[in-house]
């Protein structure tokens, strides 16, 4: 059982003139500047703070030295998301059957053979600071007292339901070895990422409008399955010289 936590911060600012009488650094001022009414060009400031905090905890059993469980249990939240959705909780389960230990697998050949099945999900916060805020970060033209003015307008809207995308992984695998001199591993996976976090670009003519980004958000899910047949080996005569043989075979689907 344990907790972490993470933190990081930072700030800073930057801006642009011309005509600093100066040229040593030691005494440039950029408020001395000789420009047109001192002007000052790309002005430019940022804040930040980003936290996460984790608790887990992790629990294993085995029952005859045949029957193997483990399971990890989390939970994370993250300074990313907004108060609606700001945790997540993140298990994993795994078992095995070491089924040569039971009595009608000591047969003639058979060394080794485990029948192994594992569960697990896991999340993803990586996203830009402030994502679910709406940002003043948007295009705006005005006219004031008959000039026209420039400023800025809500460049993308909030969205307060953003949560953790995640992924969750079957497993299914069966440990072979036999004869004393082969072994081999097969395995077959399914992997789905749901909930995607993704950023869709900004068509064209909605940047005069002022918007300069759509709210991130949850577009779509994604399915891998992958079936891997894998280190099917025959053991040298040295145990300390290399494989005489090894193959692996690997077929995959996605949607």
């Amino acid at each position: 059982m344990g907790v972490s936590a993470f933190s990081r911060r930072g700030e800073g600012l930057t801006g642009v003139a011309f005509n600093i009488p100066y040229n040593r650094l030691d005494f440039a001022d950029i408020s001395a500047n000789q420009a047109e009414n001192g002007y000052l060009n790309n002005t430019y400031s940022f804040q930040f703070r980003e936290r996460l905090l984790s608790a887990f905890t992790r629990a294993e059993y085995a029952y005859k030295d045949r029957y193997l469980f483990s399971t990890i249990l989390r939970r994370d939240g993250s300074s990313k998301f907004g108060a609606n959705n700001r945790w997540g909780f993140f298990p994993v389960f795994s078992g095995a059957w070491i089924i040569s230990e039971e009595d009608f697998a000591k047969v003639k050949g058979l060394d080794f053979a485990k029948l192994r099945l594992s569960f697990g999900t896991s999340g993803n916060d990586q996203i830009p600071n402030f994502a679910y805020r709406a940002l003043l970060n948007g295009e705006g033209v005005y006219v004031w007292d008959d000039i026209i003015r420039t400023g800025v307008a809500i460049g993308r809207a909030a969205n307060d339901d953003l949560k953790w995308e995640s992924t969750s992984q079957w497993n299914l695998g069966l440990d072979v070895g036999f004869l004393k001199n082969f072994s081999a591993t097969f395995n077959y996976f399914i992997k789905e990422t749901n909930d995607l976090l993704f950023q869709p670009d900004v068509p064209v003519f909605w940047v005069p409008m002022g918007l300069a980004a759509i709210r991130l958000c949850q577009c779509g899910d994604v399915r891998n399955s992958v079936w891997n047949s894998s280190s099917v080996t025959v053991r040298p005569l040295d145990p300390n010289g290399p494989s005489r043989l090894r193959s692996m075979v690997v077929t995959s689907a996605m949607k």
